[in-house]
């Protein structure tokens, strides 16, 4: 009598046992679970030059998006003030258009987005972090009070329009001597609004085409393959 109930009670302290270990690799399994289908990033809105963090939850096996995307902490501004003092705000469609700076997915790969190539000039990003904003573009700013309300305007031109790639070209110019810069804004942003003008038309967004070549207009005037693209695109606005 006594050996079957040790023998019962042996066994019911094993099911116990089974039990609790099955529960702590569930919990475990399922923080791993969450762990992995974490994706993370950071965006960019070419309107506001506001730099902003995301994440959502994906299955890592399909893909599958399981949650919304949660803009945590809300907007981070990351960029000198001196700077956003020239970046003018409007209610253009761009002002709620956020583009992407880096993603980086449950298989810890970083890929990166067009407005990363802005982001790493006026911040100290580096993937996944951003320790504030690059002093060189505040000191810049002060230092040339004439020459900074038109080479903002026209970076914000390139944010807007979405040609990210010419913002290097654009930069460099701030290098040149003063009596120089105007002659250099203009080709740049001639060269810039042209190119974005024919890749936006190519992929068959006449309207946003049109829009960036009468923008290009306001820097060469003159630019025949401009006013074609241009067309009659008077009262657009950029997307």
């Amino acid at each position: 009598m006594n050996q079957s109930a040790t023998a019962k009670s042996k066994k019911s302290g094993l099911f116990w046992v089974y039990v609790l270990v099955a529960l702590v690799v569930a919990v475990f399994g399922f923080i791993y679970y969450c762990f992995k289908t974490r994706v993370v990033g950071y965006e960019f809105n070419p309107n506001t030059w506001q730099v902003r963090h995301f994440e959502f939850f994906a299955d890592p096996l399909t893909n599958f998006q399981l949650t919304g995307v949660d803009h945590m902490g809300g907007t981070t501004i990351s960029i000198d003030p001196a700077v956003l003092g020239h970046i003018k705000f409007s209610s253009l469609p761009s002002a709620d258009r956020w583009d992407l700076v880096e993603l980086e997915d449950f298989h810890k790969s970083v890929s990166h987005g067009p407005a990363a190539i802005v982001v790493d000039l006026l911040t100290t990003h580096q993937s996944g972090s951003f320790s504030g904003a690059n002093e060189h573009w505040g000191s810049w700013t002060t230092s040339n009070p004439k020459l900074a309300p038109a080479f903002w305007a026209a970076a914000q031109l390139l944010t807007i329009h979405g040609a990210y790639s010419a913002i290097p070209s654009l930069f460099e110019i701030t290098d040149l001597k003063s009596e120089d810069f105007d002659t250099a804004l203009n080709s740049v942003m001639e060269k810039a609004l042209q190119d974005r003008s024919e890749q936006l038309a190519a992929s068959g967004d006449s309207k946003a085409a049109r829009v960036a070549a009468a923008d290009g207009l306001k820097f060469a005037p003159e630019n025949q393959k401009l006013q074609k693209l241009a067309g009659d695109s008077i009262g657009e606005t950029p997307q």
